[in-house]
């Protein structure tokens, strides 16, 4: 029996992917009785390369939009904030912003395999109040545009005031 019997790992690569790096962790992981779905943007095939020259092509079993958060267990973002703790568990192609100032974590995954992508923004607002109000504007303005239209001039004279305040509050 292999260390990885009875469980089901996610391959994500696309067109470009240098095919050892896809080849030879795929071999292992099968070789340890792991079953595998080679994971891409979209269903069917892709390139891959053998450093800058063509290689094979691989088939993928399934679009990376069509990943079920169901076949896998465990691995919520958990973010801590004013209002308690708030547990996320999404679909690909789905992401949480939140700021890198919040204490998080990523429960444990006890069943398939989670993977994730993360990065970091930095706002053109470094004040915290100031991009809380501009939130909170912006909010004002997406309720009066659904209720009153876009060319509504007092929809107008807010959407100004918001880029006005972005302009002079951001920083060069």
């Amino acid at each position: 029996m292999g260390k990885l019997d009875g469980k089901k790992i996610a391959f994500l690569a696309t067109d470009g992917v240098e095919q050892v790096e896809l080849i030879e962790p795929r071999k292992a992981v099968e070789a340890e009785g792991a079953e595998v779905e080679l994971v891409s943007l979209k269903k069917g095939e892709f390139q891959g390369f053998d450093h800058l020259d063509k290689g094979q092509t691989f088939t993928a079993d399934k679009a990376a939009k069509d990943a079920d958060p169901d076949d896998y267990d465990g691995g919520e973002l958990e973010i801590e904030g004013s209002f308690g703790t708030l547990s996320y568990k999404l679909s690909a192609g789905h992401m949480v912003l939140y700021p890198s100032t919040s204490l998080h974590r990523v429960t444990a995954v006890t069943r398939g395999e989670r993977v994730s992508c993360f990065f970091w923004l930095q706002s053109l607002v470094a004040d915290h109040a100031a991009r809380e109000l501009l939130y909170d504007l912006d909010q004002s303005v997406q309720a009066l545009t659904a209720e009153r239209g876009k060319a509504d001039r007092e929809v107008l004279r807010l959407t100004v005031v918001y880029h006005n305040l972005v302009r002079r509050w951001a920083e060069a």
